[in-house]
């Protein structure tokens, strides 16, 4: 947990779980972003969306209904694919979260985000490629206690907070309850066609912990939760300022309005439930974390972004996973840090079904695409940290993992069964990493590492019988210093890194159709820093800077999207050798100062947070650019002396940039979905102990 500042004047003391066990941030030889409940408020991240304006290196894209983060240039694909997971992991308390509709959510409740950079397949296994980002909700408390807010913004937009912890059994049993609700009634533009507003968001989700301590040794946590989300930014869009589309007119018709026939949407729903038992057995400590999740989701996608019935996209996917981790981990006091384990993971992805209508298909509409993938996986894993020399330490780990894939499906169309499919893969995988740190002072850590990711190789979900695509590689090779400084009023951590990545899976849509095919190879070279500092009383200025120079080494046989003169786009095959991965951004940063004033009528505190991204291609080609763009985010809250009462005001975005969430290129021509405007608003909060 978060142990707050240790007096008025210095950098927080923050405890995170990096290596699967608690352990002071400062301590942990890997590059981690670490921001607290209060910390996320003041820089406005109130859901997953949102991190990247809080980690620079990281894209968290929306794109119709997943999430698909990148980070350091490694990341997931755009796509609707259930089956694809991420090489960038989510994990909410513990819990590896597969379905990229699952990874859609807003935070009421959180204790503290890591976000852990490089590759994270020793500890956490499954496609922890490029990273890791973990979520942790707050535990119960024995002390009872309610916190409740509302809030009202621009757009008529209504928000609502409630969290409350009690004592079932006072020192045995205590149990909480986070319910969230928001409601966007009014869109940031108009369909010109329709009429109504597009882009629009509401949403709930609750979630219950309880926390079970029979005795002093053993530790049992329940959790239940349930997320019904609507939106349509990521799904709902309109064509590129310039692209002309297949009718042979340029419908850009304003950043914000849209002209389709319906308006694209997500309705996405999920509930799952865990148990994690803990106990100590002296000689180790046993860990077990055993996970069910089903998310069910709808979209409704106007490819042809025009109110003629061209090509429509209507998906409903259902995902069933399971999941059972036992570890064991070395005391706390013990000179060999070990942890080891196994890990089995089942996933039942589905769409049920994917259908395409329209003129464009021809006699073919409707196309109606049944296919289902079911992963097996079985994972063994060990990591063991030893001191070598005088404040010098070496750690060794390693995982197999093998995975079984199953994938069957077949298309139904207007002339008839196309194609069936049924057949299975197995991909095995050694991964491993050899890290070397060493305490060059008080509070200064320098470390070394080499570590190998894997993401398992998958079938192309959405097109029955066609070949999966082979697994991705990745080699990272990094250094990096963490250090306190100036009596712990100054945090500065930096990395280096460099990776060779092969077999990329890289998406692109071919006819309409979002396909996978291997890349050859990919060279990322960057760099780091996050620093943290008290230069007065109450005031802490945050901030961090990446750099990545991330370039295709080999691609001979990619797909090519140009513009053509009569209207959409052609696709051809050809070499990206030599272009930017997409998603790769040259240079991020940003900076927040939070300014505390202690009155005798309550206590002041002002946030100012800055955000730079240079700009980056959204697929291989590098045909469609996300320009570069500024954001400014503040806030201003007065609490009142006895922590009772809180009034907060805050703004997003208040340089009214534009840029986009999701954009693509396709054959109906050049698309793309617009990010948040300026939105702004005020919350009043109440707490009660």
């Amino acid at each position: 947990m978060n142990t707050g500042p240790v007096d008025g004047g210095q950098v927080e003391e923050i405890t995170v779980t990096a290596q699967r066990r608690s352990e002071k941030l400062q301590q942990v030889p890997i590059a981690v972003s670490v921001f607290t409940a209060s910390m996320a408020q003041a820089m406005g991240v109130a859901d997953t969306s949102s991190l990247q304006t809080a980690v620079p290196g990281l894209e968290f894209t929306r794109v119709f209904n997943s999430a698909a983060p990148a980070l350091r240039g490694v990341g997931a694909n755009p796509t609707t694919s259930l089956g694809d997971e991420s090489p960038i992991a989510l994990y909410l308390d513990g819990v590896y979260i597969s379905n990229p509709a699952g990874a859609i959510f807003s935070f009421n409740n959180i204790a503290r985000v890591e976000v852990l950079k490089g590759p994270q397949g020793t500890l956490f296994g499954r496609n922890a490629a490029g990273g890791v980002i973990q979520i942790v909700t707050k535990d119960p408390s024995d002390t009872p206690s309610v916190d409740f807010s509302v809030g009202y913004g621009n757009y008529a937009t209504v928000t609502s907070d409630f969290y409350g912890t009690t004592p079932i059994v006072a020192g045995k049993l205590a149990a909480d309850l986070a319910v969230h609700y928001e409601n966007q009634m009014d869109g940031w533009g108009k369909n010109l066609f329709t009429g109504r507003d597009a882009f629009t968001e509401h949403d709930v989700a609750l979630r219950s912990k309880w926390v079970l301590t029979p005795d002093d040794v053993t530790k049992v946590t329940f959790s239940l939760d349930y997320d019904h989300s609507y939106f349509q930014d990521g799904i709902a869009m309109n064509p590129v300022g310039g692209a002309t589309f297949t009718d042979g007119k340029t419908r850009y018709m304003g950043y914000y309005n849209v002209a389709e026939n319906p308006t694209g949407y997500t309705d996405a729903r999920q509930y799952g439930g865990s148990a994690k038992v803990e106990r100590d057995l002296e000689w180790s400590n046993f860990v077990s974390i055993t996970a069910y999740r089903q998310v069910t989701s709808w979209l409704h996608a106007d490819e042809d972004q025009t109110p003629a019935p061209a090509s429509d996209i209507e998906i409903t996917g259902l995902s069933k996973t399971f999941s059972q981790e036992l570890q064991l981990q070395s005391p706390t006091d013990s000179n060999l840090q070990w942890i080891g384990g196994v890990y089995y993971y089942h996933d039942l992805a589905s769409y049920e079904p994917l259908k395409i209508t329209g003129t464009s298909l021809g006699p073919v509409s409707p196309l109606n695409i049944y296919d289902s993938e079911i992963t097996a996986s079985y994972a063994a894993f060990g990591q063991a940290t030893a001191t070598v020399a005088a404040d010098t330490r070496l750690t060794l780990g390693l995982r197999y993992t093998i995975d079984h894939r199953h994938e069957s499906g077949f298309e139904n169309s207007g002339i008839g069964t196309l194609v069936t499919s049924d057949h299975s893969v197995e991909f095995p995988k050694m991964t491993y990493k050899v890290s070397l740190d060493h305490d060059f002072a008080e509070s200064i850590l320098g470390y070394l590492e080499y570590s190998r990711g894997f993401k398992s190789g998958i079938f192309n979900f959405g097109t029955p019988g066609s070949d999966p695509v082979r697994p991705e590689v990745l080699d990272a090779y990094e250094m990096g210093l963490k250090s306190d400084l100036l009596d712990k009023r100054l945090r500065l951590n930096a990395a280096l890194y460099y990776y060779q990545f092969r077999d990329l899976q890289i998406s692109a849509v071919r006819q309409n159709v979002t396909t996978l095919a291997n890349a050859a190879a990919s060279e990322t070279k960057g760099a780091d820093v996050d620093f943290e500092a008290v230069p007065l009383q109450n005031l802490t200025i945050r901030g961090g800077v990446s750099y990545i120079q991330s370039t295709f080494t080999s691609f001979p046989n990619a797909i090519l999207s140009m513009q053509s003169p009569t209207g959409g786009d052609v696709q051809v095959t050809g070499s990206a050798t030599g272009n930017a991965t997409p998603r790769s951004p040259k240079w991020t940063t940003n900076l927040s100062a939070q300014y505390m004033m202690p009155t005798g009528a309550g206590t002041y505190t002002g946030n100012l947070t800055y955000y730079y991204n240079s700009g980056f291609y959204w697929d291989a080609d590098n045909l469609l650019k996300n320009n570069a763009y500024h954001l400014i985010n503040a806030s201003v809250d007065w609490q009142s002396p006895d922590g009772t009462w809180n009034v907060r005001f805050w703004g997003k975005n208040l340089l009214s940039q534009r840029y986009y969430i999701y954009a693509t290129a396709q054959v109906m021509g050049n698309e793309a979905s617009p990010a948040p405007p300026l939105t702004f608003g005020g919350t009043v909060s109440y707490h009660w102990e």
